[in-house]
Order: structure tokens, then C-alpha cells, then sequence
């Protein structure tokens, strides 16, 4: 089976979308520490969880740019 992007980004919308939090965990969004805030002890995300609206709204954002093609 060969994984197109319109079919990566939707699987990953769905994914965000049946996630049972409210604002976005580690399942859905990501982990709350970056790979390069690990090794940063005075960086700014340190300990923040990306925000589960502004990925489903990036991922909107794509979709629709990859169905206008």
C-alpha cells in the first residue's frame, strides 16, 4: 500500500479527533518536551503540550491545500 499524503494527514486528523482530551495530550498532538528542549534547560516550550485546535486547524489547512491540486 503506497501512503500519499492526503491519506497521511487525514488518518492523522482522525486520530486527533477521536482522541478523548479537550485541549491535546501526548496520543493526539505530541509529547509535552521536544527532542531539542531536552538538551535547552532555558527553552520557552519546555513543558507545554501543543494545542489540539491549532493542529486540527494546520491539518484543515493542508487538506484543503492538497485537494487543490
Amino acid at each position: 500500500m503506497r501512503l500519499t499524503l492526503d491519506t497521511l494527514l487525514l488518518t492523522v486528523a482522525e486520530v486527533i479527533r477521536n482522541c478523548g482530551c479537550e485541549d491535546g495530550c501526548p496520543s493526539c498532538v505530541g509529547p509535552a518536551i521536544p527532542a531539542s528542549a531536552m538538551t535547552d534547560l532555558d527553552s520557552a516550550v519546555r513543558g507545554r503540550i501543543p494545542n489540539k485546535q491549532a493542529a486540527q486547524f494546520l491539518l484543515d489547512t493542508l487538506l484543503k491545500r492538497t485537494r487543490n491540486r
